[in-house]
């Protein structure tokens, strides 16, 4: 598994945006349909609109597209890093950093990203 990312390693992974769908979660929530900006190994840009505080643990879940399997479902626990609200965007752009990213859903987000 992939985790204790280091906060100053947040922008050092490739990026790609990534438009669709995602839902965050957390103790006191079930669900919060966001929607995504980008992701990369690393962590995920999505657009919400509710702001959080920097350090707010979630669960975030969403599909990474493939040209031979369909979508395929993402899931991974994260930690909020930034909250800017975005006029462009209609809401908070978040950027959360993946704290157990699973070794499969990397290597899918890494074939993704190429």
């Amino acid at each position: 598994m992939f985790s204790n990312f280091n906060e100053s390693e947040s922008r050092r992974h490739m990026r790609r945006k990534l438009r669709g769908a995602a839902s965050l979660s957390w103790p006191e929530a079930m669900g919060l349909d966001v929607r995504m900006r980008d992701v990369s190994i690393g962590g995920i840009g999505v657009v919400s609109e509710i702001d959080f505080q920097p350090g707010t643990d979630v669960g975030v879940q969403f599909a990474i597209p493939q040209r031979s399997r369909g979508a395929l479902k993402v899931a991974s626990g994260a930690v909020l890093i930034h909250s800017v609200f975005g006029s462009d965007e209609g809401g908070f752009k978040l950027g959360l950093r993946f704290t157990d990213l699973d070794e499969r859903f990397a290597a899918w987000i890494s074939s993704y990203i190429r």
